[in-house]
């Protein structure tokens, strides 16, 4: 699990790292890169093992909170200020395209 200090800009993206995992949002039946008719991120932080509510980002170009990087890819930068504990985001397509797995990264509390 990536680690990163609270107060950090974390960029999340549909793109992996994992060569066993497909980067970037796919179509369920060519395999191919794709844009989904809706794209969705969803995230939350976990505080002491209490889970926290759910934040929700929907693409479009007017609300500035995720970018389109090409099809497929799309990123956002979630704001760590003052928010130390787990994070998990999710990333959800429409229209046959295939959703991003769960991903976690754990922010740790800023040093005095």
């Amino acid at each position: 699990m990536n680690q990163y200090t609270a107060g950090e800009l974390v960029t999340v993206s549909t793109e992996s790292d994992d060569p066993n995992v497909p980067s970037g949002f796919t179509d369920t039946v060519t395999g191919q890169p794709a844009d989904p008719g809706v794209v969705t991120l969803k995230w939350s932080i976990s505080i002491n093992d209490v889970p926290g509510e759910t934040t929700v980002w929907v693409y479009s170009a007017f609300s500035g909170n995720i970018t389109r990087l090409g099809t497929g890819i799309y990123e956002a930068e979630i704001d760590t200020t003052a928010a130390p504990g787990v994070y998990t985001y999710e990333w959800v397509g429409t229209d046959g395209v295939q959703a991003i797995n769960d991903e976690q990264f754990l922010v740790e509390a800023a040093p005095l």
